[in-house]
């Protein structure tokens, strides 16, 4: 049998006390060149201090400083609007041609590695139906193992692009049917681990009205559980992350098409994921209208669980980018918690998804088990 949209199934939540006062302050706010025309630059991301932004007209990725100015230039890439990264660090770009819908007898997708020196090109199964404008973050490592999740405007399944060695592996590729799904060209499906380094999928649709779903992964089935969050706006753009034990999702707010967002708590309940009825906490809009015509307020973020503090990235076609530091208090009731648990094993997980019970160099994903079979997880780096 398939195992169905996800790597690695999901395991129980542990149980923590409620976040107290965490903070949001503002790091770097910065323009881009004006000689960037809006719709030529409609996605974009934060990663390592850098926003990486896919230029349609040019067919490059251009990389910013977060004052705003131009530090690297990464060619060729495509006259696609679509760019997004995968957990290992690699660059993901559409080189299909915009708006038209994806083929199959040519390469329609570019993953550049971290540093800009490789790149592969990927000719994909005919699972992205009709016009997909966005990509959201892969799981795994692209360039070796892993997944994209992509649909398009016609698309009645999720597209689930499995690559093993580097190559895209058509026997595990399908289509996942997803309950309560609503497909446009510009959903996204962004990859994240839980509090316990569990695998899941955020599904996003830029409508004010449809929930984004958290979605799991089962043997038959994809688990969906659909976030009702605070104020949330119809701009597309959300990701969840884990932080400090607890899980989070960051995601924009009223007033619609602007440049506002909130941060809220994600619980494990009975039926899967559930959102805080009160956002944890909100940065309000700073424009008085919307600075694009396409409804984007891009938002990423990189979490440092072992320091408790994440850097959020925000990048608004027509605005600009920011950057914010979202910190948790030195003590949130977690460790009182696991204080009295006895610890069962310890793994070691690396980018690429592989395990050892020694760590790697480089970044490492601590997995502690306890004798009552809750897990915590921490980034480290050796």
């Amino acid at each position: 049998m398939k195992k169905i949209l996800l790597l690695a199934a999901c395991a129980t939540m542990m149980a923590s006390a409620q976040v107290q006062n965490p903070t949001l302050t503002k790091l770097t706010d910065a323009k881009l060149p004006a000689t960037l025309a809006t719709n030529e630059v409609r996605q974009g991301f934060g990663m390592n201090g850098k926003f990486y932004i896919q230029n349609k007209a040019t067919k490059q990725v251009e990389i910013y400083n977060t004052d705003g100015t131009l530090h690297k230039v990464l060619a060729p890439s495509g006259p696609s609007t679509c760019i997004s990264y995968d957990q290992a660090g690699n660059i993901i770009v559409g080189v299909n041609k915009f708006p038209g819908s994806f083929r199959t007898d040519t390469a329609q997708i570019k993953v550049i590695s971290a540093d800009g020196a490789t790149s592969k090109d990927l000719t994909i199964p005919e699972l992205i139906k009709g016009r997909c404008d966005f990509f959201g973050v892969a799981q795994g490592n692209l360039l070796q193992e892993g997944v994209l999740a992509a649909s398009g405007d016609k698309s009645t399944e999720l597209g689930i692009i499995n690559v093993k060695g580097g190559v895209v592996n058509a026997d595990d590729s399908f289509g996942a049917a997803i309950t309560g799904a609503t497909f446009t060209s510009s959903t996204v499906t962004n990859a994240w681990k839980d509090a316990n380094g569990d695998d899941h999928c955020l599904f996003v649709t830029r409508n004010a009205n449809v929930n984004p779903l958290d979605l799991t992964a089962g043997e038959e089935n994809v688990k969906v559980s659909p976030l009702t969050l605070p104020k949330k706006g119809a701009s597309n753009g959300a990701m969840a992350f884990a932080l400090g034990g607890k899980n989070f999702i960051v995601y924009p707010t009223t007033p619609n098409y602007q440049d506002a967002f909130a941060i809220a708590e994600l619980t494990a309940g009975e039926n899967g994921m559930v959102a805080g009825a009160e956002a944890v906490l909100e940065s309000p809009s700073t424009v008085a209208a919307n600075p694009n015509g396409f409804q984007a307020n891009w938002l990423n973020v990189e979490a440092n669980a072992q320091e408790k503090v994440a850097t959020i990235y925000q990048y608004v076609p027509g605005l600009g980018i920011r950057t914010y530091k979202f910190e948790l208090p030195a003590s949130t009731g977690v460790e009182n918690v696991n204080a009295q648990k006895a610890v069962a094993g310890v793994k070691y997980v690396n980018p690429q998804g592989i395990e050892s019970n020694q760590p790697f160099d480089g970044m490492n994903i601590v997995v502690t088990t306890y004798t009552d079979g809750s897990h915590t997880s921490t980034k480290v780096v050796k």
